[in-house]
């Protein structure tokens, strides 16, 4: 800090660009002198170009010497800025950096960084002191940011940033002076701010709380048939869920409405919707929150994991995240994992991101570059085969969608997202250093679950901060009671503590049934707390829906076997019921707190969707999740989500079952979800599928599972080579078996397997499958090197190599290994290196086996590799090979190291070492065998 000088120099661009010293205005010179320090100001302490300031200033018709204006401008701003020192330095406020200039100030000297600092901490304020706080933010505005400069486009997305987040102060003023009780003295402000824009929900929710706080119910109700009049004149749209329950909490007249003046009541403290009124006992866990929204504002990106068993607050908690978030003017997007569409390749991430490329101009800026291999998690085109690809192209989209403003994704029911989704978190938050992103994923304790690995990675990485919010105590309990049942006793407080032990949903649902059967919270009846609370969940819901309409009860049953997100044309199918019928029904369920009130469908929560799935009979379950999939095939669903519900029906060699599980797991395969894929061919293989279909089925699910578990993968590799009936099938299957003992296969066995099948399949020289032979040769060769075995079994006399194709390219692979290994004729091995890696023939026939050997072998001959193994690692992130992209890791770090360049040999191999975490097989080096 410059005493003296920072202290007293203030930069305003809240209005048109000035500067004062001890409060007295500064000359800045002409406008484009003055454009100078607007540009560096947007830059935020980043040197700025000299070629980029030119730009700023002249555009295209810069005058005959430029760089000379320029400099001319600097000096007389430094001159102006720090009187005294510009002659004998080269400037502490405007200081040359580079090629350019830099701005070396306090960040408070701006007005626009002061305007943010209050925003930020007015968020963490209580009512009264954000009040005081965003009266002095917004103070600071003397007109639209950098004024002068309104049509400049180097000054655009700094004026539109900071105008969004003006508006947003300016509501978030409105919602505190709300809650300090001032309702009829905002709703003025607030219509003239609906007026200014209309299509902010988030005025229309302040103006109907308003209206009705201020005892104007017939208002409240007339502005919420303008807004949806207005949103759906200016964009077809419905309103979103927070208007839609609001309107809803008018309508029953269920909102808090404070006491007329001069009663000595206080007035309500919470500008929102009562459904906080169970946010109780959570300031720690709000706290944390809070804390990691605002450093993802300043680029310290986290993952927050809510633990806890179920019904304890963890998905209430995140919404108040995502409350939390959208004052700050993050951009939301959610999920939910459920226990009947695991096997969903991607299906989590769908949900994430689908809302946000679903718009075509968005999403195709988006799913471009980098991004583009995550086109096909949402059916744009096609995917890579694996996921290193798709998990690369989704995290470009996550970058791309973070530079669009601030990001937050929550995630609930984390147990029970599917394996691919797991994976892309995990890959996400090891790099989501400077990222302004959150993640709060919500994760149900008690398990075990099917990917606890993944979990655990998630919970233990650096970048998480795991909170636990506990039950709530006996005063908690009592508070929560007596917001609903005024004057509750305390021996009926400590019944329902005693019935629920402070589990925050079993407690609502239990004060819900007590208020629906009449129940007097007083001593008298503390007995009748603990037999309704000894099953308060279950009991209320199938009390609840025993008091419905039967069609009721058949869609709960339908959406409980459909799972999350089903759609309402496949409810009315399963419940066998109209649509319209089917519809209303919905908005039974929703009104007796069933189903969520929006859509797509949903349970209230996973303890109400459990009730209900549990309440059938396990053989009337597996005959619904039967009718679930033919009816989700009729109206048009994808294969995967047929193929989730096939998973529970029983078996009985229908072959339709077999197609549509096949389809699913090709589906899953193209969006890199090999193990969703593993699944449902297991599945289908279990039907069974007909005799002549059954070695198919095998061949793929070896495929499928031969980078993931390569003794499952042996079993089907081997059933499918010695019953496919067809020979180029089995040449096929042969080189996949091969390839895979070489990695899985006890010691010697990939060379004598291969050596056998190259007798058995081929014969004369010409037969057409030449090229087929060299690769299992190959195989035959580089497995019994890797393996150790004896040379007299493998080796004999090196082979010509004929031909041009993959498998001619195999065989000059090895042949070059070989030649290195033997410390003989270095030229002919370098010429069959070259040979086998020249124009990319070996990177797409090979999955990193003998294209690793071939550039190793280069590496070893002293040849410059670097090229090559760049080009293997992007071929591998587009392929989407786990295992390629270990091996170019690998191998290009043991280049470096030979070359001497330890730093970048030890980024290879930690990045290697990464990826063999996430599961990829082992390495091809000898050692690995031994």
């Amino acid at each position: 800090m410059r005493a003296g000088l920072d202290d007293e120099l203030r930069l305003n661009v809240l209005g048109p660009v000035t500067a004062t010293r001890a409060g007295h205005p500064l000359e800045l010179g002409g406008r484009r002198q003055r454009a100078v320090l607007a540009v560096l100001v947007t830059a935020r302490g980043d040197a700025v170009s000299s070629d980029r300031l030119i730009d700023c200033l002249w555009g295209d018709e810069p005058p005959p010497r430029p760089l000379a204006a320029l400099q001319s401008y600097v000096s007389h701003l430094r001159r102006v800025l720090e009187p005294g020192r510009a002659a004998r330095s080269r400037g502490s406020v405007i200081v040359s950096q580079g090629t350019g200039y830099a701005l070396r100030i306090a960040p408070d000297t701006v007005d626009a960084s002061q305007f943010e600092d209050l925003l930020r901490a007015a968020g963490a304020a209580d009512a009264v002191e954000a009040v005081a706080v965003l009266t002095r933010a917004l103070a600071l505005w003397r007109g639209p940011a950098f004024a002068d400069y309104a049509g400049e486009p180097w000054a655009a997305a700094e004026i539109a940033r900071l105008h969004e987040l003006r508006e947003v102060a300016r509501e978030q003023l409105v919602a505190a002076r709300l809650c300090c009780g001032e309702a009829a003295v905002v709703v003025p402000e607030i219509e003239a701010l609906v007026g200014e824009q209309p299509l902010r929900e988030e005025r229309w929710r302040l103006l109907v709380l308003a209206l009705y706080r201020a005892h104007r119910q017939g208002d409240a109700l007339a502005a919420l048939s303008r807004a949806r009049r207005t949103l759906a004149d200016e964009l077809g749209v419905d309103p979103g869920p927070a208007l839609r329950a609001l309107e809803e909490e008018v309508r029953a007249q269920s909102l808090p409405v404070p006491a007329p003046p001069g009663s000595g009541s206080p007035g309500y403290a919470v500008a929102e919707p009562p459904v906080v009124d169970d946010l109780v006992e959570r300031e720690r866990e709000v706290a944390e929150l809070r804390g990691c929204l605002a450093g993802a504002l300043e680029g310290r990106a986290r993952l927050m994991l809510v633990e806890g068993p179920a019904g304890i607050g963890k998905t209430r908690l995140l919404g108040e995240a995502r409350r939390l978030a959208a004052g700050l003017g993050f951009e939301t997007l959610a999920a939910r994992g459920g226990h009947l569409e695991r096997e969903y390749g991607f299906g989590a991430v769908r949900q994430l991101f689908e809302p946000a490329v679903a718009e075509p101009e968005r999403g195709a800026r988006l799913l471009t570059g980098a991004a583009r291999a995550a086109e096909a998690v949402f059916d744009v085109a096609a995917a890579p085969d694996g996921s290193l690809a798709v998990l690369h192209g989704l995290y470009w989209l996550t970058v791309r969608l973070s530079g669009d403003g601030p990001l937050l994704l929550t995630v609930d029911d984390l147990q029970w997202c599917d394996t691919a989704s797991l994976r892309y978190l995990a890959y996400l938050a090891h790099r989501m250093e400077g990222l302004p992103v959150v993640i709060v994923a919500a994760l149900r304790t008690g398990g075990p679950y099917d990917d606890e690995a993944l979990l655990a990675e998630l919970a233990h990485s650096p970048e998480t901060t795991s909170v636990r919010p506990g039950p709530l105590t006996v005063d908690g309990t009592g508070d929560l009671v007596r917001r609903r049942l005024a004057g509750a006793h305390g021996a009926f407080v400590n019944a329902c503590y005693r019935a629920t032990s402070g589990n925050p949903l079993l407690l609502r649902q239990l004060l819900r049934a007590v208020q629906a059967q009449g129940v007097r919270p007083d001593a008298a009846h503390a007995g009748t707390v603990t037999a309704i609370g000894s099953r308060a969940v279950s009991s209320l819901v199938l009390t609840r829906l025993a008091q419905l309409l039967p069609d009721a009860t058949a869609v709960a049953r339908a959406v409980a076997v459909l799972g999350n997100g089903a759609a309402l044309p496949a409810v009315a199918a399963l419940a066998e019921l109209p649509e319209d019928a089917a519809a209303a029904a919905v908005a039974a369920l929703a009104r007796a707190e069933v189903l969520r009130d929006d859509y797509p469908l949903g349970f209230v929560h996973p303890l109400v969707a459990d009730a209900v799935y549990r309440d059938l009979p396990p053989g009337e379950r597996q005959m619904h999740h039967d009718r679930a999939a033919r009816a989700l095939d009729a109206v048009g669903a994808s294969a995967e989500q047929v193929g989730a519900q096939l998973l529970h029906v029983p078996h009985r060699g229908d072959p339709w079952v077999v197609r549509v599980l096949g389809r699913a797991a090709a589906r899953a395969g193209d969006r890199g979800a090999a193990d969703a894929a593993a699944t449902y061919l297991t599945r289908a293989l279990a039907e069974p599928p007909a005799p002549d279909r059954r070695p198919l089925v095998l061949l793929e699910l070896g495929r499928v599972q031969a980078s993931r578990d390569g003794q499952a993968a042996l079993r089907h590799l081997r059933e499918a080579y010695e019953t496919l009936p067809d020979r180029a099938a089995r040449i096929r299957a042969a080189l996949m078996l091969a390839r895979t003992l070489v990695f899985a296969g006890p010691v010697g066995e990939a060379s004598t397997f291969a050596r056998g099948a190259t007798a058995e399949l081929f014969g004369e020289p010409g037969d057409g499958r030449d090229d087929d032979k060299q690769g299992l040769l190959a195989l035959a060769r580089i497995g019994g090197y890797l393996h150790d075995v004896d040379q007299r079994r493998w080796r004999g006399p090196a082979p010509a190599v004929h031909g041009d194709g993959p498998g001619a390219r195999m065989l000059a692979a090895d042949l070059a290994w070989e030649a290195v290994m033997d410390s003989a004729d270095r030229e002919r091995a370098v010429a069959l290196a070259r040979f086998a890696i020249a124009d990319g023939v070996l990177l797409d026939a090979d999955n990193g086996l003998l294209w690793a050997a071939a550039g190793t072998a280069l590496n070893l001959a002293e040849e410059d590799t670097f090229a090559f193994w760049e080009a293997a690692q992007a071929h591998a992130h587009r392929k989407g090979s786990l295992f390629a992209a270990l091996a170019a890791h690998l191998w290009r770090g043991h280049a470096e190291w030979l070359r001497g360049d330890l730093r970048e040999a030890y980024q290879s191999l930690v990045t290697s070492y990464e990826q063999s975490a996430s599961g990829a097989p082992p390495s091809p080096t000898r050692s690995s065998r031994r």
